[in-house]
């Protein structure tokens, strides 16, 4: 955990003495000069530093025991709310393992995925181990599997989008 100003200096002063210094580097450089301490973190802990780590890391809070890990009544959790409401299935909706945000309308199949805030899935859509952000349509017939859809989304055109879990398809903001 490090103040946000004095990360940007020893990001700065590491830029100014060499351009191959690593974040490791510059704090061996300069950990005489700054007050260093440590302490051991046992909990749930993750590196996303890809597409594939933010698919993998999301998808894994569909397990409640790593989701426990990160709930705590002692971490209040702050966030801006939505006045939506709560997600609508209907008559073709088939929901299993998944995170459904309010304001979901689903009428197809969501399987192992996170599906945001006002998100459409029309019926015959397949959504698997996939995220789509908020207020994107699925369209009817659409499949995605393995694929990241960014907000205000249409997939309307393409019936298949397919990735793997090393290399997820993203489909871009709007």
């Amino acid at each position: 955990v490090i103040n946000t100003t004095k990360f940007l200096e020893i990001l700065d002063f590491a830029n100014r003495t060499s351009q191959f210094f690593t974040l490791r580097d510059v704090l061996k450089y300069i950990c005489t000069t700054l007050d260093i301490d440590t302490f051991e973190y046992q909990g749930y802990l993750k590196s996303i530093d890809s597409l594939s780590s933010y698919l993998k890391c999301s998808l894994e809070l569909l397990d409640s025991n790593v989701l426990n890990q990160l709930m705590n009544d002692n971490w209040p959790i702050n966030t801006k709310t939505h006045d939506t409401p709560p997600a609508r299935y209907l008559e073709h909706a088939e929901v299993t393992n998944s995170f459904i945000s309010n304001g979901a309308i689903i009428d197809g199949k969501v399987e192992n995925s996170v599906i945001c805030r006002s998100v459409k899935i029309s019926k015959n859509a397949i959504i698997k181990n996939s995220i789509i952000l908020s207020d994107s349509i699925i369209s009817d017939g659409v499949r995605l599997e393995n694929v990241i859809v960014d907000k205000n989304c249409k997939i309307i055109h393409v019936k298949s989008l397919k990735g793997s879990k090393n290399r997820p398809i993203y489909i871009k903001q709007g």
